[in-house]
């Protein structure tokens, strides 16, 4: 078996993503005409009784974000260097920006289905979907273990390089319901249906590094765990005499890696002109069976001690390759990756939650705020969008945001939507400005697809307006 049919899903997976630069979808939450906000919380829908999105167009996402630095940073770092014109980079100075724990993170979403109808308080929906994800994690201390060293004031100090890696690829189906309740509560839930086609983990990813005072000996020690599975072929070596072909009609047909997700949402009209939501999307797991291959640290505690290299002026040439010989054996030996094939595996998916509030400032524009956050590799990840919605026609709607997230507090973002007789399109980004102003940007998403709604939303409209007549003056939770 080759290297280049080993590595084929995954070199497809990282090529659909890689080029392009934890999903957000912060604008979309709050668009209020566009049926895909259910997604985000199936508590809240799109203003038609009914709608069909169009197949393999109704919902296409990218998101890519940096949390480490941009362009600008590069430029504020770059100094003379004393011989002539030119320029250096002050590696010290870039290194500053770095947070302790810094990640990129891309998401490809390809929606091939998606409907959804009412029957009175009753609103159903369902969807599917394709989803391909990539995040990494690496430290501030790597790079300031290759710029400083390890003399000086980093004598004594462990430096731990905790990195995180997660490339995966997973097709969901999806049924969702809501019911409203006493006409200002909403209830919605949502069962996704998960079947994993391909996955590389590596978690834990870690290796440390400690120079000795007393001697300025290294201390080494690892502790690694790299899963992948497939539901085409292997995607580590297991066996070199095997060869596999790419055959893409296996990426649909039936496999046994199987999982299951929820998603929760509830909204709440507090008076005539707020209400709040809240929901967590993307609890649940795939169990991963086909063509699945561990590597892992035999030894994750041992550790290896380097006292330097040693060799003498009466070492003959064999004697130095000897040496060299032995410290490899020695490293290989302590650090050694024990590989199995066949062991089932399970991994979480990346649990999102939403808080959102609104504002009713006319009958045609609205204020709203949303929080939102997820974990990754054992740290917690905010961001917060405030929002103004305006509806300037009946046809049509626009939300203007300003996204805080990766450190960044300015992130303009984009949403609208126009309807023409039964065809609705729509677009989104958290960040509209990120092509023209690369420098300075740390983050883009968009999200765009096209609908054939049904059921004019003046009646919605209408019923909304009768609930905060009911409202006006009163305690709602009567």
């Amino acid at each position: 078996m080759t290297t280049k049919h080993i590595l084929l899903p995954s070199l497809f997976l990282f090529a659909v993503v890689k080029p392009l630069s934890a999903q957000q979808n912060f604008n979309l939450y709050h668009l209020s005409k566009a049926p895909q906000r259910n997604l985000l919380n199936p508590a809240i829908h799109g203003e038609s009784k009914a709608f069909f999105g169009v197949p393999a167009l109704n919902s296409v996402y990218f998101h890519f974000s940096n949390s480490g630095f941009n362009l600008n940073n590069v430029f504020d770092a770059l100094e003379p260097s004393g011989q002539g014109d030119s320029t250096a980079i002050n590696i010290n100075k870039l290194t500053d920006v770095f947070s302790k724990q810094n990640f990129i993170s891309m998401r490809l979403e390809q929606q091939w289905l998606y409907a959804g109808f009412s029957v009175g308080k009753h609103r159903f929906t369902g969807h599917v979907s394709d989803k391909l994800a990539f995040r990494f994690a690496y430290p501030r201390d790597l790079f300031s273990f290759l710029i400083d060293g390890n003399g000086g004031d980093n004598l004594g100090r462990n430096f731990g390089f905790n990195f995180g890696l997660s490339a995966r690829h997973y097709r969901e189906t999806g049924i969702g319901y809501s019911y409203q309740w006493k006409d200002h509560i909403t209830l919605g839930a949502r069962v996704k249906f998960l079947r994993g086609l391909s996955i590389v983990e590596a978690a834990p990813l870690n290796l440390s590094i400690t120079t000795r005072p007393e001697d300025y000996a290294w201390q080494l020690q690892s502790d690694i765990r790299i899963q992948t599975a497939s539901s085409l072929f292997p995607l580590l070596p297991v066996d070199s005499n095997a060869h596999y072909e790419f055959n893409a009609e296996r990426l649909y047909r039936r496999n046994n890696n199987r999982g299951l997700g929820f998603d929760l949402g509830a909204n709440v009209r507090l008076s005539e002109k707020l209400e709040v939501s809240a929901s967590v999307i993307d609890l649940g797991f795939i169990r991963w069976k086909e063509n699945t291959v561990t590597m892992a640290s035999r030894n994750p505690n041992a550790i290896f001690t380097f006292n330097g290299v040693h060799v003498s002026s009466a070492d003959t040439s064999n004697d130095v390759e000897q040496y060299f010989r032995n410290l490899g054996d020695s490293l290989l030996s302590t650090f050694r990756l024990d590989t199995t094939r066949g062991n089932a595996f399970t991994t979480a998916l990346d649990g999102q939650f939403f808080l959102g509030g609104q504002y009713q400032l006319s009958e045609r524009a609205k204020v709203n705020a949303l929080v939102y956050g997820d974990f990754y590799n054992r740290r917690f990840y905010p961001g917060l969008t405030l929002g103004l919605y305006w509806k300037p026609f009946r046809f049509a709607d626009v939300h203007i945001t300003n996204t805080m997230y990766n450190r960044v507090w300015f992130n303009p973002g984009l949403g609208f939507s126009t309807r023409i007789g039964p065809v609705q399109g729509y677009f989104t980004s958290d960040n509209l400005f990120a092509p023209l102003l690369l420098s300075s940007s740390r983050g883009f998403s968009f999200r765009f697809g096209m609908n054939l709604v049904f059921g004019q939303s003046d009646k919605k409209e209408k019923n909304e307006k009768k609930t905060r007549e009911k409202l006006r003056g009163g305690n709602v939770m009567e």
